[in-house]
């Protein structure tokens, strides 16, 4: 595989490690970028988009613009919108959720304050309460009538005592705030006021014209579902959150999917769009928010086993902030103040303020082991390595 595009002096170990990814971690189309002090220092990208064993010279190659669904970082921009309007002072995050969408007060949701929706403690994991009913996915695309069932059910579990990641619900549960405040949807906002003024390579949805820019994403070779024997071990909660409507792989490559606003999961970009917007957030966000914003991203809940992402997997705790996660296990390098949101599969949108550095990683290959952040990892601890 050829390494393509730009590595300042002293950090030719994070193309090493880039390279590492695709001999030894199955990587087969990816671009990785870091911005330090706002300045672009790696840039670099390459493999495939597409796998064709039987004539491997006929592969359409990873080029720099290259977009590829990135799933759950999309949170990370989603999240910044709300902190936006917290700074203009049009948003309190104490308040109740139904102060600024009144028909969400229903069913025990009467006194939620947004703060819960950003870090995932609102009971509001999924649709529908009862475990006898399916969602079905075409919800995800119906803007109107998601927030409407969101609005009408009960929580999942009292608020405010545990977190529960909100895996697809929490772009549409955020977003109707957003909507009901600015009057604008989740989407045009981001549109308007974060990617469009930093000039970043990021679509929700994707316009016509640049579909043709998409790589479809892939599984690692050799996959296998989960056994019945570890799925058993899930709580019936996660097992409904993570299937209850269930978003396949395959459906990010659906025209459908590119074309819609899940703004949970289906935002397109590339590693320098990430990197750049989380190298703003690394030295204060003045171009976007105020240096009290980015303290507030990381202002710490609760820690406790996730009732989704803990429940039967690894029990190991995990502490979310406003909208981020925040880096005191060090899964991501040594800084336990670092904050990060990463999407299914293995991208990542990487912030550490005190280093003043932005990253960003995104790939088609999805690894859905408990090792999918193990290729960022490696970029991240490369970049260590090198400051």
């Amino acid at each position: 595989m050829e390494l393509k595009g730009d590595i300042a002096n002293g950090f030719e170990a994070v193309g090493d490690a880039f390279l590492k990814n695709f001999s030894e971690l199955n990587d087969l189309g990816a671009s990785a970028c870091l911005y330090i002090d706002q300045k672009k220092v790696v840039d670099i990208w390459g493999g495939c988009t597409d796998e064709k064993e039987a004539e491997p010279d006929t592969s359409k190659e990873w080029q720099h613009d290259t977009l590829v669904n990135i799933w759950s970082t999309t949170k990370g921009f989603v999240s910044l919108a709300m902190h936006m309007l917290m700074d203009r002072g049009q948003l309190d995050i104490d308040q109740p959720v139904a102060h600024y969408w009144p028909e969400f007060g229903a069913n025990g949701k009467e006194e939620i304050p947004v703060r819960f929706l950003l870090n995932h403690r609102s009971g509001m994991a999924g649709w529908q309460n009862e475990f006898s009913k399916q969602t079905p996915p075409e919800i995800l695309y119906d803007w109107d009538e998601a927030t409407r069932l969101l609005a009408e059910q009960e929580p999942f579990w009292e608020p405010g005592t545990a977190s529960g990641y909100h895996l697809l619900s929490y772009g549409h549960l955020v977003g109707e705030v957003l909507k009901r405040i600015d009057g604008r949807p989740i989407d045009k906002f981001i549109k308007e006021e974060v990617t469009t003024p930093l000039g970043l390579d990021f679509h929700m949805p994707v316009a016509e014209s640049d579909l043709s820019r998409i790589s479809d994403v892939r599984l690692m070779p050799n996959f296998k579902t989960m056994s019945s024997e570890s799925r058993a071990k899930l709580s019936k909660l996660a097992q409904f959150a993570f299937t209850n409507p269930l978003a396949r792989v395959g459906d990010a490559n659906s025209e459908a999917w590119r074309k819609a606003v899940i703004p949970a999961a289906n935002g397109h970009a590339t590693a320098e769009a990430v990197a750049k917007l989380y190298g703003v957030l690394s030295t204060g966000g003045a171009q976007l928010i105020s240096e009290e914003s980015i303290e507030r991203m990381r202002e710490p809940a609760e820690s406790g086993v996730d009732l989704i992402l803990g429940a039967g997997m690894s029990e190991a705790e995990l502490i979310w902030g406003l909208g981020y996660r925040i880096n005191h296990d060090n899964s991501y390098g040594p800084n336990e103040r670092a904050f990060y949101h990463g999407g299914f599969g293995g991208s990542l949108g990487f912030c550490d303020p005190e280093h003043n550095f932005g990253f960003g990683y995104v790939m088609n290959r999805m690894d859905m082991s408990s090792r999918s952040g193990q290729r960022a990892a490696a970029l991240l601890d490369a970049v260590y390595s090198c400051l």
